[in-house]
């Protein structure tokens, strides 16, 4: 299993931020609650012919001081450890989406911490 959080800030970021992570898998199983919601999904990996499960969570509770916190976890690719570490089918995941919210941030003017 792995997990990452980034940390993004600046002003009226909630709609761009928001309509980015929800659109980053359109297919995924959406939950609202107050302050963020969550999304999952199966991302079937090719490498390990499983499939890896994937939450992503957007937290909005900060928003009145520009903070918004979004955490990535991916697991299930791989029973071995070692196996895991080395394919890392799961760290892959997290990457692709680093990069493609790093563009995002790039292009929005949005402090990015990971």
């Amino acid at each position: 299993m792995q997990h990452q959080t980034f940390t993004l800030k600046g002003e009226n970021i909630l709609e761009p931020v928001s309509k980015f992570v929800r659109f980053y898998y359109q297919e995924a199983f959406l939950s609202e609650y107050l302050g963020g919601f969550l999304m999952v999904y199966e991302d079937y990996s090719f490498l390990n012919s499983n499939d890896i499960m994937i939450c992503l969570r957007l937290d909005s509770t900060a928003i009145e001081q520009g903070i918004i916190k979004i955490e990535m976890i991916s697991g299930g690719g791989s029973g071995d450890l070692l196996l895991g570490e080395v394919l890392g089918s799961e760290k892959r995941r997290i990457s692709h989406f680093a990069e493609r919210l790093e563009e995002f941030c790039k292009e929005k003017r949005i402090i990015l911490e990971m």
